[in-house]
């Protein structure tokens, strides 16, 4: 062998090396990444699309669990909650896959709601939050108007929401202000109403104002939302007349 051709077999084992020790520090640094996230990117998105929560990811995913952290102080990762082992859509593809888990019908206060999605081998292989901010975020998004339901009533009328019950016995004040006249304050609206709850049958009867803060009762918030017609100088509304509109909603402490 010449002396030229050890110097070009010397080049070129050299550079084989160098290649191979190049691939091995770029290994070790992607192992190093995953195990700092915990997760790869497998998972791409996940958003509310009522009436589910969605997950979309790659092909490498056959299992995405949901899970909910409940809003505490120093909460730990083994006090997270399951909400649900996520179904795959039929939007699937070759190379990408759609995973839905429907909204808790019960209202939870939650501080975060991430996806967790693990490969055939059951090894966690992405992890994602939904990107809402706060607990009252996710309530909004999730259960608000699922917990928000209305009742419109005239005097003598009878109507349920959840498991309240509201009967208008009349009402007591009108003082709201007339339609094309200036007033100081807009005045209110302000009736005797009779409430029970079907879990303990208890009546109960209030008078509700429509410019105080809700009432609370049997684990809801009660509050006059809407009153009809409207007030006009020369005319005078009987008890027969009216039409309330009640809101009344799901109490979830945020």
């Amino acid at each position: 062998m010449t002396k030229q051709s050890k110097t070009n077999l010397i080049v070129a084992i050299v550079i084989i090396l160098l290649g191979f020790f190049g691939w091995l520090v770029y290994s070790k640094r992607a192992q190093l990444v995953q195990n700092n996230t915990g997760a790869t990117n497998a998972i791409e998105s996940f958003v509310v699309e009522r009436p589910n929560l969605v997950a979309r990811g790659n092909n490498s995913l056959v299992r995405v669990e949901i899970w909910g952290v409940p809003l505490k102080t120093n909460v730990t990762e083994s006090e997270h909650l399951l909400l649900g082992n996520a179904s795959k859509g039929s939007a699937t593809t070759i190379t990408a896959t759609v995973w839905t888990l429907p909204i808790p019908q019960t209202p939870m206060s939650l501080s975060d709601i991430y996806a967790k999605g693990y490969d055939q081998s059951g090894k966690l292989i992405a992890k994602k939050s939904l990107e809402l901010s706060g607990t009252s975020s996710i309530y909004e998004a999730l259960w608000l108007d699922m917990s928000r339901k209305d009742l419109t009533l005239g005097v003598g009328e009878v109507g349920t929401a959840e498991t309240i019950t509201l009967k208008l016995l009349k009402i007591t004040e009108d003082s709201r202000c007339p339609v094309d006249v200036q007033c100081i304050q807009a005045g209110r609206v302000a009736v005797d109403v009779e409430i029970s709850n079907t879990t303990d049958k208890k009546l109960t009867k209030l008078n509700l104002k429509s410019n105080n803060d809700p009432y609370e009762y049997g684990g809801y918030f009660i509050e006059i939302s809407n009153v009809e017609p409207v007030k006009k100088p020369t005319e005078t509304i009987t008890q027969d007349e009216y039409k309330i509109t009640f809101t009344i909603t799901k109490d979830v402490k945020l």
